[in-house]
């Protein structure tokens, strides 16, 4: 079951990053868009009700996380930039997939969020200097601080361990599989 969960294998907390390995984030995180949109392009709706594993948010419900995640994500750096360790506001992704718009079949309002959200991301991880990626954040659930460089591998990694998903979903014969 861990193989499903996770293909890509477990997030790691990096310690530390440079700014290339940072650079590099950026770019994965900068490409994302594109390539969830290379994958569920011409996607027929039934296919889309696919489910990676029994009991998993099928490929819509993926597509809407992403936007709820990754919007709350890029929210996390803006606070980090702008104020002195913020403690952040969590949120419940279960209840956020069970509201009609993390629901529906029309992935468009999704994936134009994304395109516009990831630009603006790697915007600004490019324009970070190395002092700024090592500003924090405090997560309330566990109380621990995360840098900026720690959220950037994160959302590199989400994306890809989402888009993992995403492809062993649309190789289900069918969304009871």
């Amino acid at each position: 079951m861990d193989d499903l969960r996770y293909p890509i294998g477990n997030y790691s907390r990096p310690k530390e990053m440079d700014l290339k390995q940072v650079r590099q984030m950026s770019d994965t995180i900068a490409s994302f868009p594109e390539r969830l949109e290379f994958l569920v392009q011409n996607v027929e709706d039934e296919k889309l009700k696919n489910t990676y594993r029994p009991g998993s948010w099928n490929i819509a419900q993926l597509v809407h996380h992403l936007a709820d995640s990754h919007m709350n994500g890029f929210i996390r750096l803006k606070l980090a930039l702008t104020e002195d360790n913020p403690v952040i506001r969590p949120y419940n992704e279960k209840s956020f997939a069970q509201f009609p718009d993390g629901k529906g079949l029309n992935l468009e309002p999704s994936l134009l969020l994304l395109r516009g959200l990831h630009t603006r991301w790697a915007k600004a991880i490019n324009a970070m200097s190395e002092e700024e990626l090592q500003r924090e954040f405090v997560h309330p659930e566990g109380n621990y601080p995360t840098a900026i460089y720690q959220l950037i591998a994160l959302y590199s990694w989400h994306g890809d361990h989402h888009l993992a998903h995403i492809k062993l979903a649309l190789n289900q014969k069918n969304p009871s599989e």
